[in-house]
């Protein structure tokens, strides 16, 4: 539905099965209004909104006519846009899967709060911000980890996501710079400064810096995470 509860397009009978879980994609273009919706990897649905423009926020919900019916259960959401080379159209089915650091390759001149491993402290299903990693400002080496494996029957990887909560403890300055590795090589994220109050960062990696071609399940088995602090 747009704006003003106007139907814009429906199916000629029901799509999707009542307690199921099902992968809906939908593309919206911003300069025409046309609207295109999959299920499960078969278009069902088009049209085209008289409202165009730039979406700056999804949210999923459940529409009855021009009413707002019971809200989905959601449990893999996955944004893209048409910019750069990948990721920028139908991805297909897509499910989004968590690594944990579980070892150290090496810690540099990174200080575990507690303990003499820096893994654990990372490996966090909640904020903790009691246990982490400390740096200084000078001499510093970066610190690595390796990550649990994907499941067995992985068969591709569209990206994967780094993040990192951090802050720093004054007023000076300090930068903060992840990466991905893949034996020698590196896909860095952006350098950026950090602030005192304790913050996620977030970087994508689409490609493998060896391959210069999508990273492939074995390669995330193999794949390190590096933390810089660059000033």
């Amino acid at each position: 539905n747009g704006l003003g509860g106007t139907l814009i397009a429906t199916t000629s009978g029901p799509v999707i099965s009542t307690n199921s879980w099902n992968h809906i994609e939908t593309a919206y273009n911003g300069t025409t209004g046309a609207i295109s919706v999959r299920v499960n990897g078969v278009q069902r649905l088009t049209g085209v909104s008289a409202n165009t423009g730039t979406i700056a926020f999804a949210h999923p919900i459940d529409r009855i006519g021009a009413g707002i019916g019971s809200l989905p259960l959601i449990k893999d959401l996955v944004l893209w846009d048409g910019t750069g080379t990948q990721n920028n159209n139908f991805m297909g089915t897509v499910i989004c899967r968590r690594l944990d650091p579980d070892s150290d390759t090496t810690l540099g001149d990174w200080v575990p709060s507690t303990g003499t491993t820096g893994f654990n402290l990372l490996a966090k299903s909640a904020p903790n911000d009691l246990t982490y990693l400390s740096a200084g400002q000078t001499g510093l080496n970066h610190m690595q980890f390796g990550f649990t494996n994907l499941p067995v029957d992985v068969t591709s990887v569209r990206g994967i996501v780094s993040v990192v909560r951090a802050r720093k403890i004054d007023g000076g300055d300090a930068n903060l710079q992840v990466g991905l590795t893949s034996g020698a090589n590196i896909d860095q994220g952006a350098d950026r400064p950090v602030t005192t109050t304790f913050t996620y960062y977030y970087d994508i990696s689409e490609i493998n810096p060896t391959t210069a071609a999508p990273w492939t399940p074995v390669q995330v088995d193999a794949m390190g995470g590096r933390v810089d602090r660059t000033l």
